[in-house]
């Protein structure tokens, strides 16, 4: 599965459906610049990046 990464935060979240901007299905990336996100493999980016995922994004990673 893809993700959106942060690369500030180091937190993944779910692409929106329009491809073109990078933004996530929760909107956090809004006022993110494109040059801070990268889209990644979900599965690589937590378990061998560090990072974590996006509690609005996902029901099972906390919320906020």
């Amino acid at each position: 599965m893809r993700g959106v990464l942060n690369e500030q935060t180091k937190t993944v979240h779910k692409p929106n459906d329009d491809h073109a901007h990078r933004l996530a299905a929760c909107g956090a990336l809004f006022h993110v610049s494109e040059e801070s996100t990268v889209v990644v493999d979900l599965a690589t980016a937590v378990d061998e990046g560090g990072a974590s995922r996006c509690g609005r994004c996902f029901d099972d990673a906390g919320g906020y």
